[in-house]
């Protein structure tokens, strides 16, 4: 009988050591799977402020051309304009 006893303990140590190792497995998945989500978050972002800062660069250079030409646009719509790039320039404080 304790033949049995001690091949029945074994096979349940041996099986809680497998869970625990699975246990572990996945855990390590799912945490380097949020670091991966997190760190293309963070390189979506960094794109995102980018092009941000280009289409308020190409703006504001844009209206200092159309400052120096003999355009007819009016002064309230070139400040309403310069007012916009600083809007989406994600380097200028809001």
């Amino acid at each position: 009988m304790g033949l049995l006893y001690r091949e029945a303990f074994r096979k349940r140590q041996d099986q809680e050591e497998s869970e625990r190792w699975w246990g572990e497995r996945k855990k390590h998945e799912a945490e380097q799977k949020q670091s991966e989500e997190a760190e293309q978050a963070r390189i979506k972002e960094l794109e995102q402020q980018a092009e941000a800062f280009d289409r308020a660069a190409k703006i504001r250079a844009f209206l200092k051309s159309l400052e120096g030409s003999n355009s007819e646009k009016d002064s309230t719509w070139i400040e309403w304009a310069y007012k916009h790039a600083d809007s989406i320039d994600p380097l200028k404080e809001a």
